[in-house]
């Protein structure tokens, strides 16, 4: 799993515009196959920074991202020339290899491997129901097979 992460510092005044702007980017690269999710923060104590996470599950998707990120760039200039005129200095981007489990929310991993127990379960679940039904069908025909050896005692007897 790949996270990506850029801190904006923009001028006073651009965080409105600054905004609306990162979540176009959001919205872009949500509809790439391999983007898990991605959220804006803002700083608790500079009013003018920002922070983008993105999380990928491989590093292709990753890049597959940057470059929609590209095209649309080259498509709509003039708002990428404003976004770029209205930060204070340039953003620090990163991109880092995910190491350990995070807490909370569950990773794409993880879901698959959860569809997967649910669905062993259920297959499970259906081979004992079919295995009990089995044992219900046997014990009826012995029921209905005893029935019959009794009427024919019975039959016998008179």
């Amino acid at each position: 799993m790949y996270v990506g992460f850029a801190l904006f510092r923009f001028k006073k005044g651009q965080g409105k515009f600054a905004l609306k702007h990162m979540r176009k980017h959001l919205n872009t690269v949500k509809q790439v196959k391999g983007f898990i999710h991605g959220y804006v923060a803002k700083s608790i104590e500079f009013d003018h920074e920002y922070l983008v996470i993105e999380e990928y599950e491989t590093k292709e998707a990753q890049e597959e991202a940057q470059n929609k990120i590209s095209k649309e760039a080259t498509l709509k200039p003039n708002e990428y020339i404003k976004f770029g005129k209205i930060m204070k200095e340039k953003p620090r981007i990163e991109i880092f290899k995910k190491k350990e489990v995070t807490h909370g929310k569950i990773t794409a991993t993880q879901k698959k491997m959860f569809e997967m127990i649910k669905k062993k379960d259920k297959l499970m679940k259906a081979k004992k129901k079919k295995l009990t039904s089995k044992k219900i069908k046997k014990k009826i025909t012995k029921k209905k097979t005893i029935k019959k050896k009794v009427k024919k005692i019975v039959k016998k007897k008179k």
